[in-house]
């Protein structure tokens, strides 16, 4: 089952080329945890920027509480063979 994060998402600019590009919540929530175990050598200078606002407008821990439960209904459907979907 595919995760609820993925479908909520917002356009990000692109600081360098002016385009945008969708980030979900799902990518937010796990660019927070890997930058909890993992700090890179050297970060791009213009894509650090960008992310940094996004990570620090939303809270890791309520895309955690929202990930967690998410997880534990899809458990439950599976478990009690409910064809769970999401409308993308």
């Amino acid at each position: 089952m595919d995760n609820l994060l993925r479908h909520a998402y917002v356009e990000q600019p692109c600081a360098t080329c002016g385009e945008s590009y969708r980030v979900t919540l799902y990518d937010v929530l796990l660019e927070h945890r890997v930058r909890q175990e993992w700090h890179p050598q050297r970060p791009c200078s213009s894509c650090a920027v960008e992310n940094t606002f996004l990570l620090g407008a939303i809270p890791t821990s309520a895309l955690d509480q929202i990930d967690r439960a998410w997880s534990e209904i899809v458990e439950t459907a599976r478990a009690r063979d409910i064809s769970l979907r999401t409308d993308a």
